[in-house]
């Protein structure tokens, strides 16, 4: 049995969506909205995102169409976690953590050194490549909240079956 366990929990995600559409002989339009909720397998790691889409379709006239769509999202990202090799990630931490340690010796991640700065209580002390996995689960925290835009738009002029013009413009916006 793996022993490292319990510095896990079960992860889930649960996603949620409205879609709504209407339209006739020369306009549709569609509406979409999706919720995400999401929970990671180390602890403290949360996501949840808003998506909005519209898309509004309109045939102005036998030969000219203008199509518009829109897009927004915006995202509450907590301890997202480091990528790979890096000494941040929980992840490499606790599977490069020595076998003959057990996790109940290192929940205590933490002490106040004499100068009273709150220090990572690691068994390698002075190494750059390694840390406390529950230190890196608590104390390397990355939050992320962000919203971003994408719009589009063109506009088509069908002069015969064989020859269209189209003019396109769009945006991508974010705050992340």
């Amino acid at each position: 049995p793996y022993a490292r366990n319990d510095l896990y929990q079960i992860g889930g995600n649960i996603a949620s969506n409205l879609i709504a559409s209407i339209g006739g002989e020369k306009t549709q339009s569609v509406f979409s909205y999706t919720l995400t909720d999401a929970s990671g397998i180390i602890p403290n790691n949360q996501l949840q995102r808003h998506n909005i889409s519209l898309r509004v379709t309109n045939k102005l006239s036998s030969r000219l169409t203008l199509d518009s769509k829109l897009d927004y999202m915006r995202q509450i990202l907590d301890n997202q976690l480091a990528e790979g090799e890096s000494s941040f990630n929980p992840n490499r931490q606790i599977l490069t953590m020595p076998p003959n340690i057990q996790t109940s010796m290192v929940s205590k991640y933490e002490f106040v050194d004499a100068q009273g700065y709150t220090r990572q209580d690691y068994w390698l002390p002075g190494t750059t490549v390694g840390s406390n996995p529950y230190w890196a689960m608590e104390r390397n925290l990355k939050n992320n909240t962000g919203s971003r835009v994408i719009a589009m738009t063109s506009l088509a002029y069908k002069f015969s079956d064989a020859i269209k013009v189209m003019a396109r413009g769009s945006f991508d916006g974010d705050n992340f």
